[in-house]
């Protein structure tokens, strides 16, 4: 009898230890699936390279990148023209078009300022200039002022000027989308021209799109559409407009409370940084994710110091140093850890449907994966359990 009662003590004891066992591996398994994120570590190979350096005392205006080119512009307020009432541009600065292939730097000729620039491809740069003043330019004696547009492609002798209607525009070589209105965006009007074929046509979208905030990539157009005063971009959702197909999606609002600020298109990889709205801040360090627009899943880029998604184009980003003690700013070029961006091709998506994206700390492939071991071995150990 007494062997039997500690038999049935010993069995219990262990019966107990399995049950804890059983327990413990089933929270790991829970907390792995919960707290598992699909995250991109970015680190830096070799040692980034020098290519540029800013005249003394210019601040930077653009630093733009793609696959074969950087275009970095400099700017310094004309206080002559501001203060001064002279003729001339309002603000001056160089404009430079480096090579990564041939590891060259051009000064793009002529000495024409810029406030705005798009980069192509094929290393063509499209820009708005600074607001050219002319003092008494009217029968009043009032100064008068406007911008003008230009493009320059590497081997030409000098930019070519154009007559473009519109405050603003968008290019990446492929489309050419011009945004004209006084009263922005009760008048907006846009103007989406094929630099393939020349075909011109008015682009009609769901919403009116902020200005500040509208990215161009192959036939994807991302854009946060126009707030009432006073309300920021990051309380927008985001647009997703499909050229070739003339289809909108609107991307859900994100399930975690954030709100997302545009920076960056990478064909169809959309980078974007998190911002609190209860607290209306960004996070430090900033806190950026890349979502696919064609499969919905998103990923987590966790970059080096002084590397900024806004900079980059993988595997390519763009450091910056700036130099107090001679009011320089020195540019380096540094190679990621990162495949190359393969382009943009035409997606049809169904129209007016909402493609959510998938939030790091839940939803990723990995996740379910796991969540679906956690359910199955919950199941075994039920079992397990009944039978103890």
């Amino acid at each position: 009898m007494e062997i039997r009662e500690n038999i049935n003590t010993h069995m219990g004891k262990r019966s107990g230890m399995n049950r804890c066992v059983y327990v413990f591996l089933f929270c790991v398994v829970v907390s792995c699936c919960i707290f598992s994120a699909s995250a991109l570590d970015v680190n830096i190979v070799g040692e980034p390279e020098i290519i540029c350096e800013f005249q003394e005392g210019y601040a930077v205006n653009d630093v733009i990148l793609n696959e074969n080119y950087i275009l970095l512009t400099e700017y310094l307020w004309n206080d002559a023209v501001s203060r001064e009432n002279q003729e001339g541009y309002l603000s001056t600065g160089s404009m430079y078009l480096y090579d990564i292939n041939k590891k060259t730097l051009t000064p793009i000729p002529g000495n024409i300022p810029s406030s705005s620039a798009q980069l192509a491809k094929n290393g063509t740069v499209y820009w708005i200039t600074p607001s050219y003043c002319i003092p008494n330019g009217d029968q009043y004696g009032n100064t008068i002022s406007h911008r003008e547009f230009y493009s320059y492609t590497p081997g030409d002798a000098s930019p070519v000027k154009h007559v473009v209607p519109g405050n603003d525009f968008l290019t990446d070589g492929q489309y050419f989308l011009s945004m004209q209105s006084d009263y922005w965006p009760r008048d907006a009007s846009l103007t989406l021209s094929d630099l393939r074929t020349g075909e011109k046509k008015s682009l009609y979208l769901n919403d009116s799109p902020s200005p500040s905030a509208v990215l161009l990539s192959g036939d994807t157009l991302v854009y946060y559409s126009e707030l009432p005063m006073g309300v920021s971009d990051a309380e927008n959702q985001i647009h997703v407009y499909n050229i070739s197909s003339g289809t909108e999606i609107l991307l859900s609002v994100d399930v975690r409370g954030y709100s997302r600020i545009l920076q960056n298109l990478w064909g169809e990889k959309l980078v974007y940084d998190l911002y609190d709205p209860v607290k209306k801040s960004s996070f430090t360090p900033p806190i950026f994710e890349m979502f696919d627009l064609s499969t919905g899943d998103t990923e987590s880029l966790v970059l080096p110091d002084g590397v900024y998604a806004s900079r980059m184009y993988p595997p390519y980003a763009v450091l910056s140093e700036y130099d107090s003690s001679r009011d320089t700013i020195t540019f380096r070029l540094a190679t990621l850890d990162m495949p190359p961006i393969t382009q943009a091709t035409p997606i049809l998506p169904t129209e007016k449907q909402t493609l959510p994206p998938q939030p790091t700390q839940a939803g990723s492939p990995l996740a379910l994966t796991i969540g679906l071991i956690a359910f199955v071995l919950a199941c075994v150990f039920a079992v397990l359990w009944r039978e103890k």
